[in-house]
């Protein structure tokens, strides 16, 4: 099995770290994503800026479109677009307010039609406190 890492130009590395904290969180050990076999495997994208700080704090339909965005930001970088997703899986802090406060619908705005496989998962609490929701995603590779 070949790997071969993505390293998204228009979005946060996690390899730099996130500016304004200790010393030992610099350098992240993830990769935003990594092409192997055919697929595309995309780490959990969040509502955050080129620096890693949370957007959007407190509003959970923002937050899911920032989300989406820097989604389509790895996947632009390994040449593929949202029609080649297959599979996401999101957490939230929050089921209800996903629902009720039209979260939810905006997965509608950015998957027009044959949808991916979606699981929704409500944990505690996200890597950041600020953050309300979190996308894991992979998608297949262009021929």
């Amino acid at each position: 099995m070949s790997k071969e890492i993505v390293y998204p130009k228009k979005l946060f590395d996690p390899g730099k770290g996130i500016s304004g904290v200790s010393e030992e969180r610099k350098g992240m050990p993830w990769s935003q994503a990594v092409k192997a076999n055919g697929f595309l495997f995309i780490a959990g994208q969040a509502s955050v800026d080129m620096d890693g700080k949370v957007v959007y704090v407190g509003d959970i339909v923002k937050q899911t479109e920032q989300t989406f965005e820097n989604l389509k930001r790895v996947l632009e970088e390994a040449e593929c677009t949202l029609e080649d997703v297959v599979q996401t899986n999101w957490y939230t802090t929050s089921v209800k307010d996903f629902f009720e406060k039209g979260a939810s619908d905006v997965r509608r705005r950015y998957f027009k039609k044959d949808f991916p496989t979606s699981t929704l998962v409500e944990i505690r609490r996200l890597t950041m406190s600020e953050m309300l929701v979190e996308l894991q995603a992979i998608a297949t590779l262009p021929k």
